[in-house]
Protein backbone atom coordinates (compact mmCIF):
# COMPACT_ATOMS: atom_id res chain seq x y z
CA UNK A 1 0.00 0.00 0.00
CA UNK A 2 1.71 3.26 -0.83
CA UNK A 3 1.75 6.05 2.04
CA UNK A 4 -0.32 8.24 -0.41
CA UNK A 5 -3.52 6.32 -0.04
CA UNK A 6 -2.74 5.94 3.59
CA UNK A 7 -3.69 9.17 3.96
CA UNK A 8 -5.39 10.78 0.83
CA UNK A 9 -7.55 8.19 -0.16
CA UNK A 10 -8.62 10.37 -3.63
CA UNK A 11 -7.35 12.87 -5.29
CA UNK A 12 -10.49 15.00 -4.68
CA UNK A 13 -9.29 14.72 -1.16
CA UNK A 14 -5.89 15.95 -1.96
CA UNK A 15 -7.25 18.49 -3.78
CA UNK A 16 -9.57 19.60 -0.62
CA UNK A 17 -6.17 19.51 1.49
CA UNK A 18 -4.60 21.66 -1.12
CA UNK A 19 -7.99 23.88 -0.83
CA UNK A 20 -7.21 24.17 3.33
CA UNK A 21 -3.56 25.28 2.47
CA UNK A 22 -4.54 27.82 -0.13
CA UNK A 23 -7.02 28.83 2.52
CA UNK A 24 -4.56 29.12 5.76
CA UNK A 25 -2.00 31.19 3.32
CA UNK A 26 -4.45 33.78 2.71
CA UNK A 27 -5.24 34.26 6.48
CA UNK A 28 -1.67 34.21 7.00
CA UNK A 29 -1.03 37.15 4.76
CA UNK A 30 -4.02 39.05 5.53
CA UNK A 31 -2.28 39.53 9.07
CA UNK A 32 0.65 39.42 7.92
CA UNK A 33 2.28 36.94 10.01
CA UNK A 34 5.88 36.37 8.65
CA UNK A 35 6.55 32.31 9.88
CA UNK A 36 2.43 31.81 9.08
CA UNK A 37 3.23 32.34 5.50
CA UNK A 38 6.31 31.17 5.20
CA UNK A 39 4.87 27.44 6.67
CA UNK A 40 1.77 28.09 4.73
CA UNK A 41 3.61 28.59 1.56
CA UNK A 42 5.33 25.47 1.87
CA UNK A 43 2.43 23.32 2.53
CA UNK A 44 0.43 24.65 -0.28
CA UNK A 45 3.13 24.08 -2.65
CA UNK A 46 3.54 20.58 -1.62
CA UNK A 47 0.17 19.80 -1.50
CA UNK A 48 -0.28 21.34 -4.52
CA UNK A 49 2.49 19.82 -6.46
CA UNK A 50 1.00 16.31 -5.64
Amino acid sequence: MKLLDAIYDSPVKLLQKATRDGEALIRALSVCDESAVRDSLFNFAISAYH
